[in-house]
């Protein structure tokens, strides 16, 4: 199953030389569960809110803030865990 904080996420930019760049490199920071949904995990791995993308490098992180939907002009790239076991189901 997939857990908070193990999936890896690697975000690259450009610096002011317009030379590519490593921004950030570790734990995708946006994974979430439902209570109400047993063993669903979902992961924001990255989401835009316009294009063309900016990549400046200095940009605040777009997936610290939880959306529901994709803005117009956006795009969102997600991952979604389904546990295969109904945990309401009894084994008899």
């Amino acid at each position: 199953m997939i857990e908070r904080g193990k999936v890896r996420r690697v975000v690259t930019g450009h610096d002011g030389n317009g030379k590519a760049i490593v921004v950030e490199d570790g734990l995708a920071p946006s994974v979430r569960s439902n209570p109400l949904r047993p063993g669903h995990i979902s992961i924001d791995l990255w989401r835009t809110n316009t294009a063309p993308v900016p990549v400046g490098g200095t940009e605040p992180d777009p997936t610290a803030v939880r959306a529901r939907s994709t803005p117009t002009r956006g795009a969102r790239c997600c991952a979604y865990r389904k546990s295969r076991r109904n945990p309401k189901r009894s084994a008899t």
